[in-house]
């Protein structure tokens, strides 16, 4: 009697002898490009042998002509693909990790998570104007006690650490700070960069979130924005007239100079209106709304401050101009306002 034979490789080779299971969609995706590919690669003035009709002498023309036809259809395809491409690349661009947070520069803060109007959930820092220091100084004075407040406003590609060096400045000059985080950096909100069109939802929920704040005086509350966040606090400003006072750091001068400044590649500029066109459609956006002449009202008023010729956050000119403007326009009476520009 033969004695049974154990093989200890029985699974290899059973998985050998079993075809392996395929992905049917995968499979016809490939077959799809496969087709396309051959389609586009085709030879039109390549004779064929077999089936040839000798007496159609037009026959490599007419090869040549559908070869042309089809190649120009293709265009607009390959166009329309390489704008939406950019597009996306332009509007999703990579944000530095948050590293510090008010804490590092010795302020108390809570974090806050908000919603805005169209149900992007983003995330905050809120400074409050209590500390230890200050109940100790005022005890109970500081009970029913409502405070200016500030929204600070990051730009294109950056996150919320970037208004950081503005926390403790406006801090000690006795201001609530809420520094925010747009959509499209990376943190809450996947969505992309509009630029600031979009964006200027985020700027009205977060002025939205401090007035509901027992501590903060809705009457007195003004936005800080710093390039495409300046063009947010602008747009959001101009449909809240109550936000007291505006400053605009850097504004853009047009939003076509940002999209070709992030979207549209230097190589081929005249892809720069259809990359409006698709950047218009995919996020429900009119750049006709940043048009310096509608946000002119906004910017020239008495109470807004706009510099465009800035260094870095950390300027200490800077701070000091930014927290004169704010005490001239959220501490003293409405009719004491002057324009600082």
């Amino acid at each position: 009697m033969q004695r049974p034979v154990m093989n200890p490789n029985y699974l290899d080779d059973a998985a050998q002898i079993a075809p392996p299971k395929r992905n049917r969609a995968l499979g016809l995706l490939w077959r799809g490009v496969r087709l396309a590919w051959r389609f586009l690669m085709s030879r039109p003035l390549a004779r064929r042998s077999r089936g040839m009709n000798p007496d159609d002498a037009q026959r490599p023309i007419w090869r040549l002509a559908w070869g042309l036809m089809y190649r120009v259809a293709f265009l607009p395809f390959a166009a329309a693909v390489v704008a939406a491409l950019t597009v996306y690349a332009g509007t999703h661009p990579t944000v530095p990790p948050i590293e510090r947070d008010p804490i590092t520069v010795g302020v108390y803060y809570d974090p806050v998570v908000f919603v805005t109007r169209d149900d992007h959930r983003l995330e905050g820092w809120l400074a409050p104007v209590l500390d230890a220091r200050t109940v100790l100084e005022q005890k109970e004075k500081v009970f029913g006690s409502k405070y200016p407040a500030v929204v600070l406003v990051h730009d294109h590609g950056n996150s919320r650490e970037q208004m950081l060096p503005l926390v403790r400045p406006l801090h000690e000059a006795g201001y609530v700070v809420l520094t925010i985080g747009l959509r499209g950096d990376g943190a809450l909100s996947d969505s992309g960069s509009t630029f600031g069109l979009n964006e200027s939802l985020d700027v009205a929920a977060a002025v939205e979130l401090l007035r509901r704040r027992p501590f903060v005086d809705p009457s007195r509350i003004g936005v800080i924005g710093v390039g495409t966040g300046a063009l947010a606090a602008t747009l959001a400003t101009t449909q809240d007239p109550n936000v007291r006072t505006l400053i605009a750091l850097r504004p853009p001068a047009s939003l076509d100079d940002l999209l070709y400044d992030h979207v549209v590649p230097e190589r081929l500029p005249w892809i720069g209106s259809l990359c409006r066109w698709t950047f218009e459609i995919a996020y429900g956006v009119n750049t006709g709304d940043a048009a310096s002449d509608r946000l002119a009202a906004t910017l020239d008023r008495p109470s807004t401050l706009v510099l465009r010729k800035v260094g870095g956050m950390d300027d200490t000119t800077l701070n000091e101009k930014i927290i004169d403007h704010l005490f001239h326009h959220l501490h003293k009476p409405q009719t004491a306002m002057v324009s600082e520009k």
